[in-house]
């Protein structure tokens, strides 16, 4: 395939491509960007996804495993076009066969149609291109077709892959594109009677956006997280929204712009409830986090897994929150210097914040900075929409997690996640806690959790009113965990019973050392945790509960 003149093969493309599908020629010129493709000096594209680089180009022995099986003469569809030569050869195995190449990202289209010339195959219908909810619309011809899935794309679009053998007459709930917990989400709609197709709100153009919903006709929009302007999109093309809050954000709320009635908001925090209410939010509930006891569950580990994966220790898994300190930083010194005026340079609100900081040392278990701040310049912790006290906040969490992991180092704490955890040589110095580099797959988490002696939960200082994801997941797996005790694990599981707890490094410390030494009393304490999160707290659990409250079950 000639990958010499990729703007002459685009253009032919797009002139054969107007003839025949003239409405896709103008979707694909709708503006996006691609940042999240790279090419690699030797010309192999790579696909960014959350924090890493996947490979799109197949080498040769992959790309003959995926044509061998299409050996006959049946029409094919190739869903994920992360590497051109793969539907170029499949073009020239068969000159006769149809194949449908389909892609949710209008960015990997455009790749395709540059790498090489399509055009003749275009004109006399051989290769049909699809993008994004066409694969609905497409769904009778692609039924009778053998599907081929790019190794990577396959396992982002395994949603999109189901689509085409799931009923047509369930409803369809769309997706908005995230990280693991849509996923969870993703499929407790299925369970729950509903088709899913995975929306990409921020790598489509608002075109391409607004033609998919009226096109396709969701019953819902299911969202992972709140985002500026996601209620006045969904009130302008009347689609119902459903959002479940479940992280923190370190950005103000905005307020909605337009009518909310048919948008219902979900947060993990009763302390949020009123933010959303008084932004213009009109439906909002609180709802506790949860797990997907499929994705974590028991597993059995052999001797040498167990050992790897910190059997018979202490462990923690999850962020530093180390490696946001500089931002959180710059945020404070920004508002300071604005708050205080001209005589307010850098090396004084620099001052502030360590004064700030020394103080909420004092008690690294109750909120301080807001207190703080107004005592050093009244109305720091409120000014920028409290951007100063956010930033104390998250800086004073992650030193308190640093400082809790490292002083259970002479229990044999293990610890994974981000590079961040090295600030603990510098804040803790000769601690004896082992980082073990990041749990890359999520399956490495599961392990960890099941492997565990104790597996440590520290909170963020500022969010004593949650209950984390941490304590469903390890509970589900059937590990046991030390909780950060809150007014809501006591809400949610029966505390002594169901769940352990610590409310200070002493009694986490202490807490740690009695069960390692008796580990029956911690296998008790997670059986209990774990029946309690398969009868109470599943994901579709939740989302039962979500649908129900926006009339969508």
């Amino acid at each position: 395939m000639d990958l010499a003149c990729p703007g002459a093969h685009l253009y032919a493309n797009l002139r054969a491509l107007s003839q025949v599908a003239p409405a896709l020629v103008n979707r694909i010129s709708w503006p996006v960007s691609g940042d999240h493709v790279g090419r690699a000096e030797e010309g192999s594209w790579h696909y960014h996804r959350g924090d890493r680089w996947f490979p799109l180009s197949l080498g040769d022995e992959a790309r003959a495993r995926a044509l061998d099986p299409c050996a006959g003469s049946s029409p094919l569809a190739v869903l994920g076009l992360g590497d051109p030569l793969l539907v170029a050869d499949l073009l020239a195995q068969d000159p006769e066969r149809v194949v449908y190449a389909w892609d949710r990202d209008p960015w990997l289209l455009r790749l395709l149609l540059g790498a090489a010339d399509f055009s003749d195959a275009l004109l006399h219908g051989k290769l049909r291109l699809l993008m994004g909810t066409d694969l609905l619309a497409a769904r009778t011809a692609l039924a009778s077709c053998d599907t081929v899935m790019h190794p990577v794309l396959g396992q982002l679009y395994h949603h999109e892959r189901r689509l085409l053998a799931a009923d047509p007459a369930l409803p369809l709930a769309f997706v908005a594109r995230g990280g693991l917990f849509v996923d969870d989400v993703a499929e407790a709609l299925w369970e729950s009677g509903y088709r899913v197709y995975t929306l990409d709100l921020q790598g489509l153009s608002q075109e391409e956006l607004a033609l998919a919903v009226r096109e396709a006709r969701p019953r819902v929009l299911a969202a992972i997280n709140y985002t500026e302007g996601l209620v006045e999109f969904c009130h302008e093309l009347g689609l119902p929204l459903v959002c479940w809050e479940v992280d923190p954000s370190t950005s103000a709320l905005p307020p909605a712009r337009l009518c909310t009635d048919s948008a219902h908001v979900f947060t993990y925090r009763k302390a949020h409830v009123p933010l959303f209410r008084g932004a213009g939010f009109s439906n909002v509930a609180y709802l506790p986090l949860a797990a997907n006891p499929v994705r974590r569950a028991p597993l059995p580990l052999d001797p040498e897994e167990r050992l790897r994966y910190g059997g018979g220790r202490p462990t923690y898994v999850g962020s530093s929150i180390a490696l946001e300190i500089p931002r959180f930083e710059r945020s404070f010194l920004a508002v300071a210097q604005k708050v205080g005026g001209p005589e307010v340079g850098a090396e004084q609100a620099r001052a502030w914040l360590e004064r700030a900081l020394a103080r909420q040392r004092q008690d690294l278990n109750t909120l301080l900075a807001p207190t703080a701040l107004d005592d050093i310049h009244p109305g720091l912790a409120s000014a920028s929409g409290g951007a100063a006290a956010q930033a104390v906040a998250e800086i004073s969490a992650a030193e308190k997690r640093l400082r809790f992991v490292a002083g259970l180092g002479d229990l044999g704490m293990w610890v994974w996640g981000d590079a961040g955890w090295s600030a603990m040589d510098r804040l803790c110095p000769g601690h004896q806690a082992h980082y073990r580099g990041s749990a890359a797959h999520n399956l490495d988490v599961t392990k960890i959790y099941n492997a565990s002696a104790v597996n440590v939960d520290v909170g963020r200082i500022y969010q004593a009113d949650i209950v984390t994801m941490r304590v469903f997941d390890i509970a589900a797996c059937g590990g046991f965990v030390l909780a950060e005790r809150s007014d809501a694990l006591a809400e949610v599981f029966e505390v002594g019973t169901e769940i352990e707890t610590h409310g200070s490094f002493d009694e986490l410390h202490d807490k740690t050392r009695h069960y390692l030494a008796h580990p029956d009393r911690a296998a008790a304490f997670a059986a209990r945790g774990r029946d309690a999160v398969l009868q109470r707290h599943t994901i579709s659990g939740r989302l039962v509960q979500m649908l129900a409250r926006a009339n969508l079950a």
